[in-house]
């Protein structure tokens, strides 16, 4: 007689990879914790079409970009969008309820988790109609919740740190709710391996401060200007360059690799990013949040590009804030901050400190245990012979 499995359902959406990169880092904490638990983890517009899965997530990645970023910040904070009784709300919420419904005809989850605001907005839906009658953990990916994701028919909401907590608070959301865990980033966060070791294996100098700069899992950002911006650079160093699927932008930069007075190594899409960030000293990135959650964890001072007009202007200013993060205002000016903080080991001792009060490396797996709580708050599961 064995015992069945308890049955967790991860949605997310492929807007940009951050989201996605949240869902599979809870999955891979759940399966580290327990051999009792069975997951799905899939984006519900996929599982009905991917087409339209795909045209969502070229649209975001098109609005995201010059000109038209500032649009996307403006869709991103208007109340008129997203209030409770918004007709494009409405919308969101009906189509997303419709292909989380026909996930549910073929899984039948006691938990459901969501890691994107449209997602939650359709299981909210779901459960308000008493379509479902389980747990609905909202889980926030940047340092804010956005309006879609506030909803009263979740029952957990899960928040990087206090003051987003407090921030939901005063949206009407009992702090009962609220769980203060941090951005999931995957588990292998959390282990250190030996630098040297690393090094090596990645064909780096190990006598060399390493600047790693980011690009988001599509290629993101002035990247290629961030990268000439060294073409002058004095002091030794060597750049990691990460270009995502961007095999456009990654192909430029091996082109242009030649020209600088710097060691260059150029990765595309990469599943090392943590071995990756070991090696790193700085981090320049803009401010998407699983990234940054990532360079937190490796206790990596930030270098920060301008964000993306709504959610990662959250981000920014949080991070600002927090003293873990430089703004490079003008991307000719990047290498003389990365110059400034290497000569400067007190500077950055103080912001690695700050790095320590806002550092989340275990935030998957709290998330994890809170889930194997809530799944075994239930009744017994029957068992079958």
């Amino acid at each position: 007689m064995r015992t069945m499995k308890h049955r967790i359902l991860l949605l997310s959406i492929l807007a940009g990879m951050g989201h996605i990169r949240a869902a599979q880092a809870i999955e891979e904490a759940l399966k580290e914790l327990s051999e009792e638990i069975e997951t799905l983890c899939l984006d519900p517009m996929r599982f009905v079409s991917p087409q339209i899965s795909d045209f969502i997530n070229r649209f975001y990645l098109w609005f995201i970009e010059p000109p038209l970023y500032h649009f996307w910040g403006f869709l991103y904070e208007n109340r008129l969008l997203s209030a409770p009784y918004s007709p494009f709300r409405w919308i969101i919420s009906q189509a997303y309820a419709h292909s989380i419904q026909e996930i549910l005809r073929e899984f039948d989850p006691e938990v459901i988790v969501s890691t994107h605001p449209f997602a939650t907005a359709g299981a909210s839906l779901l459960k308000k109609r008493g379509v479902v009658n389980i747990p609905l953990v909202s889980v926030a990916t940047d340092f804010d919740v956005h309006p879609f994701s506030i909803n009263h028919e979740v029952d957990v909401f899960i928040v990087p740190d206090i003051p987003v907590s407090e921030d939901l608070q005063k949206k009407r959301i009992s702090r009962e709710k609220v769980g203060v865990e941090g951005i999931p980033i995957d588990p292998k966060f959390n282990k250190n391996r030996p630098k040297e070791e690393l090094k090596k294996k990645l064909g780096l100098n190990d006598g060399l401060s390493t600047i790693l700069i980011l690009s988001g899992g599509f290629g993101v950002g002035p990247i290629e200007e961030v990268v000439l911006s060294f073409k002058e650079a004095r002091r030794s160093l060597q750049l990691i360059v990460v270009a995502g699927k961007d095999e456009t932008l990654r192909e430029e930069l091996e082109r242009i690799k030649g020209e600088l007075g710097v060691k260059m190594r150029i990765f595309g899409y990469i599943e090392n990013m943590d071995e990756i960030m070991e090696v790193s000293d700085l981090v320049i990135t803009k401010p998407g949040g699983l990234s940054v959650a990532e360079a937190l964890a490796k206790r990596l001072p930030l270098i920060l590009l301008d964000p993306i007009k709504g959610q990662e202007v959250k981000n920014f200013k949080h991070l600002i804030k927090m003293g873990v993060g430089i703004h490079a205002k003008k991307i000719e000016e990047t290498p003389k901050i990365v110059t400034h903080l290497l000569n400067n080991p007190a500077r950055l001792d103080l912001m690695k400190s700050r790095i320590e009060e806002l550092s989340r490396p275990n935030s998957a797996i709290e998330i994890a245990r809170l889930l194997l709580d809530l799944v075994k708050e239930k009744e017994p599961l029957l068992k079958e012979d």
